[in-house]
């Protein structure tokens, strides 16, 4: 059955569990383990939808990136959120501000990433886990970071 649909490309559920299970483990080879952050800077594509299912089968939070926000915004949002690892696509990577964490390319690594295995990664996720963080304006004009748990998701 299908499970998600952009554009021209589709994925099957089978799909959607094959390549957020590879991504998952390929985030594991870039240190990514359980209660990190990893933020993530991707238009609305089915790679959106792998790279936060991964991210989760990694044991890690996502912290949004949106494309609209100015270069001071997402310098601040990568520093609170201590996110390790960014990913994007190579059409906005320009526009990401110097940062000491881990730029992920998802279309520059498609190969790599293919390469990794498609089993499940062993994991104890729990209700209390953080699941992804959330930065809103903030009444004082800085934005503020909402960390949600996997119960307030499921």
């Amino acid at each position: 059955a299908v499970a998600v649909v952009s554009g021209e490309e589709s994925l099957s559920y089978a799909q959607l569990d094959s390549r957020s299970n590879q991504l998952a483990h390929y985030l594991r080879s870039l240190g990514v383990l359980p209660g990190s952050r990893v933020a993530v800077r991707l238009d609305r594509s089915a790679d959106l939808i792998v790279s936060l299912l991964a991210i989760l089968k990694a044991g890690a939070a996502y912290v949004p990136l949106d494309k609209a926000w100015p270069s001071e915004r997402l310098a601040f949002v990568l520093r609170e959120s201590a996110a390790g690892v960014v990913l994007s696509h190579s059409d906005v990577v320009d526009d990401l501000p110097a940062f000491g964490a881990v730029l992920l390319v998802i279309d520059e690594e498609t190969s790599r990433i293919a390469g990794q295995p498609s089993s499940t990664l062993p994991l104890d996720v729990t209700g209390n886990d953080l699941a992804y963080v959330m930065f809103t304006s903030g009444s004082t004009g800085e934005p503020k970071g909402v960390c949600v748990p996997h119960r307030g998701v499921t």
